[in-house]
């Protein structure tokens, strides 16, 4: 070493910072480890097996017991993959990236990481991992800033960088993110800021529909961005009483029913050629990405008869056109749709890759909106509409596969998408078999997740998260315990109609006090909407209590009973478990 060459010194020094930081990473990484949830399979077939064994003896209780094992499994799932995403939070813009690997995508945008990983992940922390809450809400607030209060951006990350984008690319990004990412949140949670965000998001896509029609202005070409719109408004309108918000999606109904339908074979074209006045593409996408159209006209028509609408006449026969060329579009597996169609022939286009349709649920819900549409939302429609055999056999259809790889590339997402679609008719059609589907699916779901809580370490791990939580909350029927802890297990039962009340099981393994919470008819109380049906990123009702009407809680092993408001009762009252003494409690309209 040269007199006053000072690198040994550099090197013992850095050495000396960087032993403490790999110390500490390593420490952090052995802890993200431990805190990870990993699933049994076997231990969960032994627990199907026993809530089998329940319902076939009709033991109620037991039931709520065996459900409060299969519950827990997915909770833990959530919370594991919330956690895990903590260590790949840019620390500059306080945004996540699209993909978190190494060589990975480091974006944040509205359609993929504010749709389908921000809602999910904010949702689960409030349930499951309230530590973590605090991060996922300072992501929309990060997300609003970045974009000023108008349409979400893309951003670069490390370094932050805005992305220059086309006015069409940014209507997608904000119909989608409105869509998939603030809808979600306000069908779970009502008002919020996710609300307010939700608002301005549409109010701006709105304000900068500039595509020309013989109806008027509308946002987009493309049945994706157009869908979107349709589905949100037709939710949000009946909360804000916005008139500008029913004139565009029914400017855009209308133009759908009389200029693309007819000229697409009644299946809505993907995107639209504005000087041939015709489809753009020589194919229809009927999965996501393309298909929205269907269950937003849908939804749309819904709205009008329920509202009373003016365009509802004039919906009607278009809208059971679609529906009828999508019941005749080629099928795979006795019963499923495909993705690329030909308009023309209801056939697979030609040099288009044969592939089944992941959320076969999303069509399937527009049957079941458009049969209650004919009845005025009567609940009879659920059974006896002229859609009700097609809903079912789309329904059996799924449910004859099993571990079926529903997509190549992101197969998780593939499982989670159906076992959405099943988990959302299920309420409105309690077809034989799918329940069991659903128990013998979700392990191959979970099953997906590594050890670290990762699942692929990209934006979608969010509805990986949507789904296991969809699945926990069936469990519980609704019900939880705030604040939650893994080693609480909370199950419940009922015979399918709230008037014939709800068995619950609840234990913990340590003591525990907090609330007991049941859920509302969000339905109404998030959306003002008169009545519930499956739609995409709904949140299902299994067993709801209703301000104004008093319910009795009555302790099965004490005798114990208690009245209470439904209003008290979604809000909470007062409860505490004790390691080794389960509780079950019967909770029944007074």
């Amino acid at each position: 070493m040269r007199p006053g060459d000072n690198s040994l010194g550099r090197a013992i020094a850095a050495i000396s910072l960087s032993v403490p930081l790999l110390l500490a990473g390593a420490a952090a990484a052995y802890s993200l480890w431990r805190a990870g949830f990993t699933f049994d399979p076997t231990l969960h077939a032994q627990r199907v097996a026993r809530l089998r064994a329940a319902q076939a003896a009709l033991d109620v209780n037991g039931e709520a017991e065996a459900n409060a094992d299969l519950g827990q499994q997915g909770f833990r799932a959530a919370r594991a993959c919330v956690r895990a995403w903590r260590v790949i939070r840019d620390s500059e813009t306080g945004l996540f990236p699209r993909g978190g690997e190494e060589g990975g995508a480091l974006v944040w945008n509205g359609q993929d990481t504010g749709a389908d990983l921000f809602p999910h992940m904010l949702y689960a922390s409030i349930r499951v991992a309230p530590e973590e809450e605090p991060t996922w809400r300072e992501v929309l607030a990060a997300e609003r800033r970045f974009a000023g209060g108008t349409l979400p951006r893309t951003i670069r990350l490390q370094p932050m960088t805005v992305v220059e984008e086309s006015e069409e690319e940014r209507l997608q990004n904000g119909a989608e993110y409105a869509a998939d990412g603030l809808v979600p949140l306000v069908e779970r949670l009502g008002e919020g800021p996710w609300l307010d965000r939700l608002r301005e998001v549409v109010g701006e896509v709105i304000a900068h529909a500039a595509v020309e029609t013989s109806h008027g202005p509308i946002p987009s070409t493309r049945a994706e961005t157009n869908g979107n719109l349709l589905q949100v408004v037709a939710r949000l309108y009946p909360l804000t009483r916005d008139g500008g918000q029913l004139e565009m999606a029914e400017r855009i109904a209308a133009w759908y029913a009389d200029d693309a339908l007819p000229r697409s074979g009644f299946l809505p074209p993907r995107a639209w050629d504005r000087v041939k006045s015709a489809p753009a593409d020589d194919y229809v996408k009927l999965r996501d990405h393309g298909g929205e159209v269907v269950p937003g006209l849908a939804e749309i028509y819904l709205l009008e008869r329920l509202e009373g609408g003016a365009l509802a006449d004039r919906l009607r026969s278009p809208v059971h056109a679609m529906l009828g060329s999508v019941i005749d579009a080629e099928r795979m597996l006795d019963g499923l749709w495909i993705d690329h169609v030909d308009p023309a022939t209801g056939r697979l286009r030609e040099g288009r890759p044969r592939r089944v349709v992941d959320t076969w649920g999303y069509l399937a819900n527009a049957f079941v909106m458009a049969d209650l549409a004919e009845n005025d939302g009567s609940s009879d429609s659920m059974h006896d509409g002229r859609y009700g055999d097609e809903i079912e056999r789309v329904m059996r259809a799924a449910s004859r596969l099993h571990h079926f790889r529903w997509e190549r590339g992101a197969p998780h997402d593939g499982y989670a998408d159906a076992i959405e679609s099943m988990l959302c008719l299920l309420p409105f059609h309690p077809v034989d078999g799918a329940a069991e589907w659903i128990d013998d699916e979700i392990s191959v779901l979970l099953g997906m997740q590594r050890r670290d809580g990762f699942i692929a370490r990209e934006y979608l791990d969010g509805n990986f998260v949507r789904t296991a939580m969809l699945y926990a909350e069936w469990k519980t029927r609704g019900a939880r315990l705030e604040p939650w802890r893994e080693d609480l297990r909370i199950g419940g039962a009922d015979r399918g109609a709230q008037d014939h009340g709800l068995r619950l099981y609840l234990a913990a393994d340590g003591p525990w006090s907090g609330r007991l919470c049941l859920d509302g008819v969000r339905h109404r109380t998030s959306w003002n909407l008169r009545r519930d049906y499956p739609r995409r990123n709904g949140s299902p009702e299994w067993f709801t209590v209703e301000s104004g009407r008093s319910y009795v809680v009555r302790d099965l092993d004490t005798g114990d009973a208690t009245e209470y408001d439904g209003a008290t009762l979604v809000d909470g009252v007062p409860f505490s478990l004790e390691p080794g003494r389960p509780r079950r409690l019967s909770i029944e309209p007074s």
